[in-house]
């Protein structure tokens, strides 16, 4: 069977077909969406260390809630560096954490979704998120 997903920015419906009873591999109707580089950068002159959160996240029609948290580390970005969320590795090439590419995220039912992304350092709170619809 398929679902359809919805790039909510573009209005781009996507059929994406089922894996097993009905689960949909969030990976790879992700990837059949064109969308900006999943990344954080370093423009200082020294590394950053703080903690990286990835979470999938369902919109509940007043409120985002929690479904899975997918990433909770401690993280260090090099200095005019970056660290690639996809794949995990820095800019140097090192394995930093599981890249989001290899973890096993899966959605069972229709909704509005999104991957919810917070760096933390010092206290002070980077948060960015990507929503998509599946059908």
């Amino acid at each position: 069977s398929a679902v359809k997903l919805i790039d909510p920015n573009t209005n781009i419906e996507y059929d994406i077909n089922t894996q097993g009873a009905g689960r949909l591999d969030v990976l790879s109707a992700i990837k059949e969406i064109k969308r900006p580089q999943s990344k954080i950068v370093n423009k200082e002159e020294e590394s950053i260390t703080g903690d990286l959160i990835m979470k999938l996240q369902k919109y509940d029609g007043t409120n985002w809630k929690d479904k899975k948290e997918i990433v909770n580390k401690k993280v260090t970005i090099p200095a005019n560096g970056l660290l690639k969320l996809d794949i995990g590795k820095d800019s140097n090439g090192k394995q930093v954490f599981t890249g989001f590419n290899s973890l096993d995220v899966k959605i069972s039912s229709a909704g509005k979704y999104r991957v919810y992304l917070g760096f933390i350092v010092d206290g002070k709170s980077f948060e960015k998120s990507w929503d998509f619809i599946v059908k």
